[in-house]
């Protein structure tokens, strides 16, 4: 980029005014050697800089998209002055035109713009769905290399052929993730493991795509700077993988002495075979959250003899009527009417194959049925108990965050495994952030204060464990926060605005002067948390959900004091 600059400054400074010509002369002429020379660097720089061409491609995309929704959102808003409903309708064009063009940003890109479309599918609350759906198909499906790049990577950082190290490595990938991807493979001594491969560009790419990223932010979304500045610093962290072999050992270890040893997995890093491109960990049979929520809907709708794309619309049509009356969504059976659910779903099934089994023994002999026509796969799917699934999730989160101050950052659902045994995996730690004992105490006072206190109690825990620090100290703005960050952000909280626009006219009102840095990833994690609970219509207050732990937390610090 600076080379690319550094043409257009020598061409510049090659102008000269002539003595005999017009004002406007002039000006006409020096617009036209300015143009050229800014072009001459724009090319340069694009042509002999990756960073700066990635930089180009991106603003070229993303400021049209971003000036058209600001122009439209102040023409509308403050011109117009229309109703929701027809601001919706604005909107809706804008997501149309938009949305297919952002997305070829993050597939051409890739890298850190898939680590931020990731973070966005999380939250079915605020993200439109032209943007929503395409964003979801990268949690799981992310770009991938072909086997051949990818052995030349693994025989490169172990520097011998890949048939020593591995029996043998499946060529189509688990998935793939922002920096890297990962395959099932099995080793010389018969044990199957799963290999994690780093891209050797995506550290490079990173440290200028997360600077492009910031630049846009000062001009676009100032407030979302200090997380930023966190998600880089955390993010620094993954690229090196013996780091997160070790952060895997680290909770797995704690997992397994914890309450929750019994119904989670991390898997095991076979730490002789990590180094900083690839990791190698144990192997965890089943499927992703997201595969069995997927599995889950296909079954409903199976069970209605409808389609999926059938179910959310009458879903989305129920929840605007209600949003129309000032009502709060349905929430999703509890964990005891959905065990009742499936117990019926299964003795229902029971007694349908003895029904069948009857038949084909009996009258079958003379006169055979149709076979059922289910295929295994639709057979193996099952109902989830997501009530009891998303306790569970937020519980063992806590647990990392107030108990072991050792916790993963980034809890998306394609980092949570259903196992065939029943239990949960929890994979990906390649963002675990530490939190000293002091820390965690402080965050264990505002979410008590969050689950029992006051609006009052909430503005004192802020402003002296938190220390949150904003230009007016406004009571109002601290206690929103306060409950964005670590308890909730529905309708309740916002008052039924976007939680987007919410945030944005919380730091026009009262802007965010200093903050730390210690606490963004535990508001991360609750902020991904809440939005998968979103997505599967369970609203939830973590503050409530954590304050017997924080609790105990706090208890003991001031024993020990």
């Amino acid at each position: 980029m600076r080379n690319g600059l550094n043409v257009g400054r020598a061409a510049l400074s090659t102008l000269a005014a002539p003595k005999r010509s017009s004002v406007a002369s002039l000006l006409g002429k020096s617009f036209v050697a300015v143009s050229a020379a800014l072009g001459a660097g724009v090319y340069y720089g694009s042509t002999v800089d990756e960073g700066f061409a990635r930089s180009l491609f991106f603003y070229t995309k993303a400021m049209p998209a971003y000036f058209h929704y600001r122009t439209k959102q102040i023409y509308i808003d403050d011109i117009l002055k229309l109703d929701e409903k027809e601001k919706d309708e604005h909107y809706e064009e804008l997501h149309d035109k938009y949305a297919p063009t952002l997305y070829d940003v993050v597939l051409h890109l890739k890298g850190f713009y898939i680590k931020l479309a990731q973070i966005g599918s999380t939250r079915h609350d605020f993200l439109p769905k032209q943007y929503l759906d395409r964003c979801k198909i990268l949690q799981s499906d992310a770009p991938s290399k072909p086997i051949e790049e990818i052995i030349g990577i693994i025989e490169n950082a172990y520097g011998k052929p890949v048939s020593e190290i591995f029996q043998s490595i499946d060529t189509k990938p688990l998935g793939a993730a922002s920096i890297g991807q990962v395959h099932k493979a099995v080793l010389h001594d018969g044990r199957t493991v799963v290999i994690k491969v780093q891209f050797p560009e995506a550290e490079h790419h990173f440290r200028n795509d997360i600077g492009t990223i910031k630049t846009f932010c000062k001009l676009a979304q100032p407030e979302q700077l200090p997380f930023l500045n966190e998600v880089e610093k955390q993010f620094m962290t993954e690229f090196d993988y013996r780091r997160e072999a070790a952060n895997l050992a680290e909770v797995r270890a704690n997992i397994l002495k914890s309450p929750y040893a019994s119904r989670f997995v991390v898997p095991e890093p076979y730490l002789e075979l990590c180094n900083k491109d690839v990791l190698v960990m144990e192997y965890l049979e089943g499927k992703s959250l997201l595969d069995g929520i997927q599995d889950h809907f296909e079954l409903i709708a199976k069970e209605k003899n409808t389609t999926i794309e059938a179910l959310k619309a009458e879903q989305e049509r129920i929840d605007a009527e209600r949003a129309a009356q000032g009502l709060d969504r349905e929430s999703g059976p509890s964990e005891e009417e959905m065990r009742k659910i499936q117990s019926y779903l299964y003795l229902r099934n029971v007694a349908k194959s003895v029904q069948y089994a009857l038949y084909d023994y009996t009258l079958g002999w003379v006169y055979p049925r149709q076979r059922d026509a289910t295929t295994p796969a639709t057979k193996s799917k099952q109902l989830l108990n997501f009530a009891e699934i998303l306790r569970l999730i937020v519980e063992v989160h806590g647990h990392e965050i107030f108990v072991d101050g050792c916790f993963n950052g980034d809890p998306h659902p394609g980092n949570i495994m259903l196992l065939k045994d029943g239990r949960l995996g929890l994979i990906d730690y390649g963002q675990v952030k530490h939190l000293d004992k002091d820390h965690r105490v402080r965050l264990a006072k505002l979410v008590v204060s969050l689950a029992e206190g006051t609006d009052e109690d909430v503005v004192n825990a802020m402003k002296n464990e938190i220390r949150l620090k904003t230009k007016y100290m406004d009571p109002f703005v601290l206690e929103k926060m306060g409950r964005v960050m670590m308890d909730r952000d529905d309708r309740t909280v916002t008052n039924g605005e976007n939680i987007q626009l919410f945030m944005e006219k919380l730091g026009k009102r009262d802007p965010i002067v200093e903050q730390s840095d210690d606490f963004i990833m535990a508001y991360r994690v609750s902020l991904l948390l809440r939005g998968l609970s979103y997505a599967l219509h369970y609203d939830m207050s973590h503050a409530k959900m954590w304050k017997d732990i924080c609790k105990k937390v706090i208890a003991e610090a001031e024993q020990d004091a």
